[in-house]
């Protein structure tokens, strides 16, 4: 039988059993005898270390330390602190091999300045001493830099370490994290401990009986002439050889000893190994990194086993996310690419029927108490982050607990959370509709069957319809809205994407008669700002209008027999008798054609008193806008009225009180004006992944994402905002971008929910993450933080100012 052997170094160096043949024949008689696959480790005692002795204790003391320092964002102080405080104790000056004494090292006093050393008058000295001195100095500097960095290197690992203890040379022991354990039970046995030669046992027990031997030849084949340190084989012929040597100088009985208390060794570790497989851990932190990496094993997992079988799939796993605050997540992963798959084909059906039934069935698996108990503390220093942030462009949803009741639905503010349709990333098309919108849609399908329930009845009076709706079916369990939202508008058509974009209803337009009441503006949760043909002055719908126009239609067809009535028709006939074509006057069928063209944008028909109104809230739009454009309204203010999308985002952008921010704020809302809200796509390749997660969470206006590394989020924002500018305006040194010429802004240019409002986003929660840390450092850092954040604001203002030239540009 043919015998396969891969020897593992400590130096991470791996031979074969052949290429130890040749190089020592003695290896053959003494490893001829295992055969199959075995792992030989060579007791560490190839490579004990950079540091030994006293200074390997030093380094231990200092290793709690520097991991607390780290964890308070002072690491590298601590870092610096640490290798001063070394080199007081074993200057680079003395031997490698010298130590102090304990009354050295007790002498030795960390809150003092080093004493500097005595200045050498070179010009004294002849040239054979002068090229010894500068040779000794040279040679004291280069190890001053190469123990410098030993000690970074070393500190560096155990904080990794400390991190992540089941990596590196604990990979043996990975089946005890819950990781591990996973793995372990999808693709089978993959770190079951193994059984010691009773050589390699007795080695490590016994160190102290050959290491002397070892060393003595090691140093002889270091002085010889064909040393060579790359060759590594040699050193571990040595080793091997010297351990064979006294290996053999033990009696039969011995080595059966030997061999009996390697299998009764092995035998333990295998009870303790299936005794910790025997049970998954519960903890939070073990369940959110076992979700971080599903995606790493499924994906693959799944389009492999579609490419066999020809099928499609559809990954459906949901519950509490420890790292969200123990929030219902559902976590969806399709085979096949993210063009043609599931999720992305099939996007509206699947988040507004396939989401709601499944979250229906995680209400019922989990109590509201479960979900608490099942999120990370939030006092927990080593927090992991979560599957959206781990995984980017993973479909993550959130399925809201508690579920309104009808009157609570609609009696809910504008501002209340959108549903689960509008928790979708960026990536969502351009055509689907939000679950209750605001303002109806010109749908010639809608006389024809009602798509839900009637919803109560308005405040303010609307028109009853000329003939009664048969009533619809109230909805079942399982396509009730997911989130805490009003209830979809009756005749909104929020299932399905309108085939054409349309204007909003004017007021002259006539009630259908299988109509819905039209909601009051209190009751509309958005606005759909899709239509790229919708006047940017559009005029907010009321139950009182309505009337209006009912009236003025009566007048105008002679039904209304009243004073007033009289004096509106008298009126009509005299313009008509003032006109050169009477012919011409568009009749009931031309103004519904033109509503739905989006051409007409008034009624000479309306009341006087009506119109007055409507025109003074138009101006008074007009005039808010005009002002921030020029700058005289320093505060920003939205128009009214104006898209629901923008509400809850410009709440948390109103936050900021910065000068600068608020500018910008202002450029923000002209721009989305003179776009008239239409719904752009800007490029989320390479987004901020805090961005991306309030995109997820329907752009909640009280997410904050975890603080992270300032100069992370400069370097995020940065390449991702360089990806939008136009050719010709790179960043110069001095941290600016060109602002002469004239620039195409067609990458930068969208407006609507999925446009620069992210821009916008992206710095507000950098400047979130700067008052964050300034109150750290105001606590416990120290001047080096200071001067970071007061850098990381100086940059983050120069973009501010930056996207306000864009905004300005863009909006002409």
């Amino acid at each position: 039988m043919a015998v396969h052997c891969t020897v593992f170094l400590h130096v991470r160096e791996t031979i074969t059993f052949k290429q130890a043949i040749n190089q020592n024949k003695k290896a053959e008689k003494k490893i001829n005898f295992v055969f199959g696959s075995i792992s030989i480790s060579l007791f560490d005692m190839v490579n004990p270390g950079s540091f030994k002795g006293k200074c390997l204790a030093f380094l231990e003391s200092q290793k709690e330390v520097f991991i607390a320092a780290v964890k308070d964002r002072s690491g590298k102080e601590k870092k610096t602190e640490i290798i001063r405080n070394f080199f007081r104790r074993f200057p680079a000056s003395q031997p490698e091999s010298w130590e102090p004494t304990d009354e050295e090292l007790a002498a030795v006093r960390d809150d003092v300045a080093m004493e500097e050393d005595p200045t050498v008058n070179v010009d004294t000295m002849s040239e054979e001493e002068r090229v010894v001195h500068f040779a000794r100095e040279a040679e004291i500097m280069a190890s001053t830099a190469a123990t410098k960095a030993s000690i970074s290197r070393w500190l560096d690992y155990r904080y990794k370490k400390h991190q992540n203890p089941s990596t590196g040379a604990n990979s043996k022991n990975s089946h005890e994290s819950a990781v591990g354990k996973l793995m372990l039970t999808l693709v089978g046995d993959i770190s079951k401990p193994r059984r010691q030669p009773a050589m390699q046992l007795w080695a490590s027990k016994n160190k102290s009986v050959f290491r002397s031997e070892y060393d003595v030849k090691l140093k002889v084949w270091k002085e010889s002439p064909n040393y060579d340190k790359a060759n590594k084989s040699k050193t571990v012929n040595l080793h091997s050889e010297v351990v064979s040597a006294h290996w053999e100088r033990l009696s039969k009985e011995e080595k059966a000893q030997w061999a009996d208390r390697a299998k009764e060794e092995h035998k333990k570790e295998l009870d303790k190994w299936w005794k910790e497989l025997g049970d998954y851990s519960t903890d939070p932190k073990d369940r959110q990194e076992c979700i971080n990496k599903i995606i790493h094993f499924f994906q693959p997992l799944l389009n492999e086993v579609c490419a066999t079988t020809g099928l499609k799939g559809t990954l459906l796993l949901g519950g509490p996310e420890p790292a969200d605050n123990g929030r219902l997540n559902v976590i969806s992963i399709h085979s096949g690419a993210d063009e043609t798959n599931f999720g992305t084909l099939m996007c509206l059906p699947y988040k507004e029927k396939v989401l709601p039934v499944f979250g229906e069935f995680l209400r019922q698996s989990y109590t509201k108490a479960e979900c608490r108990a099942r999120a990370l503390p939030k006092d927990d220093d080593n927090q992991v982050s979560t599957a959206s942030s781990s995984n980017e462009g993973l479909d993550v949803f959130t399925i809201e607990y508690d579920r309104p009741t009808p009157q609570s639905a609609a009696e809910a503010s504008p501002k209340t959370t959108p549903p689960l349709a509008a928790q979708l990333s960026a990536t969502e098309p351009a055509s689907a509709t939000s679950v209750g919108s605001g303002v109806p849609r010109v749908n010639p399908e809608a006389d024809k069957q009602p798509s839900s329930p009637p919803s109560p009845p308005s405040p303010a009076p609307s028109p009853a319809p000329a003939s009664p709706s048969p009533p619809a079916p109230s909805p079942t369990p399982a396509s009730r809205p997911v989130s805490p939202v009003p209830s979809p508008v009756p005749g909104s058509r929020c299932a399905s994407p309108a085939p054409h974009p349309t204007a909003p209803i004017p007021l002259h337009l006539p009630v259908s008669p299988h109509a819905s009441p039209v909601p009051s503006p209190s009751n509309s949760p958005s606005i759909s700002p899709s239509s790229t043909t919708q006047d940017s002055e559009m005029i907010e719908l009321s139950s009182e209008s309505d009337t209006d126009a009912g009236t003025c239609r009566k007048c105008l067809r002679g039904e209304d027999d009243t004073a007033e009535g009289r004096q509106t028709r008298q009126k009509v006939q005299k313009e008509k008798s003032s006109t050169a074509d009477a012919s011409k006057l568009p009749n009931g069928r031309q103004l519904r054609q033109k509503a739905q063209q989006g051409k007409f944008k008034g009624s000479s028909s309306i009341k006087p008193g009506a119109k007055s109104d409507q025109s003074h809230r138009g101006k008074q739009k007009n005039d808010v806008v005009e002002k921030m454009r020029s700058g005289s309204l320093t505060t920003p203010t939205l128009p009214t009225p104006c898209p629901t999308y923008l509400k809850g985002p410009f709440t948390m952008f109103s936050l900021v009180d910065d000068n600068d921010f608020r500018a910008m704020l202002c450029k923000y809302i002209v721009f989305e004006h003179s776009q008239r809200y239409t719904d752009g796509k800007l490029s989320a390749m390479g987004r901020p992944i805090a961005v991306g997660n309030w995109v997820s969470r329907a752009r909640n206006p009280g997410y904050r994402p975890p603080a992270t590394s300032l100069l992370k989020d400069q370097a995020t924002f940065e390449n991702w905002y360089d990806t939008l500018q136009p050719e010709g305006r790179e960043l110069t040194l001095e941290g600016l971008r060109s602002q002469e010429g004239s620039f195409d802004w067609t990458q930068l240019c969208h407006s609507g929910q999925n446009g620069v409002m992210s821009v916008v986003a992206a710095l507000f929660f950098w400047h979130s993450n700067i008052v964050t840390a300034s109150r750290d450092v105001q606590k416990k850092l120290g001047y080096c933080d200071q001067v970071a954040i007061k850098s990381s604001e100086r940059i983050w203002r120069n973009n501010v100012q930056d996207f306000t030239f864009a905004l300005s540009e863009m909006a002409g």
